[in-house]
């Protein structure tokens, strides 16, 4: 399994690395954010998610990992575009901790760190909820060994 492991790296070579890693056979799960064109890292909405999230704008797109999985000989079963249900999570792990809140009443620290970090999940959000950003897993075989059946 690997999660966000091409987070500003480049597709190739990681993975390679992870096929490398991989037995013959052996199935690798990859969940990563991917963009469906460039993003533009002039956008505002674009530029303030990178500053909070430390993150490059430079995300790959679905047909870049799908088809560097493909050239390593990768069988893909499955595809899935997650967004929506990791976006509606996020929002029901907010408003559990806005429940929460009520009756802990958190010192003003706290509550600034809380807004901080609110500030980057409704960025994120709105980078999912606007299709500039994709939360995808891929599910996918290993080539068998040279000779196995």
């Amino acid at each position: 399994m690997a999660l966000d492991a091409l987070r500003d790296a480049p597709v190739a070579p990681v993975l390679a690395a992870l096929a490398e890693a991989i037995k013959p056979g052996g199935q690798l799960v990859l969940q990563e954010l991917v963009a469906h064109a460039p993003l533009d890292p002039d956008d505002p909405a674009v530029a303030a998610w990178c500053r909070l999230e430390g993150h490059s704008a430079a995300l790959p797109t679905e047909a870049v990992v799908t088809q560097e999985l493909q050239r390593l000989r990768f069988d893909i079963r499955v595809l899935e575009d997650q967004s929506d249900r990791h976006a509606g999570l996020i929002v029901q792990g907010w408003q559990e901790l806005v429940d929460w809140m009520q009756a802990a009443h958190p010192g003003r620290a706290e509550a600034q760190a809380m807004v901080d970090e609110a500030e980057l999940w409704a960025r994120y959000i709105g980078l999912l909820q606007a299709g500039s950003i994709r939360l995808l897993r891929w599910h996918a075989f290993a080539p068998a060994a040279a000779g196995a059946r």
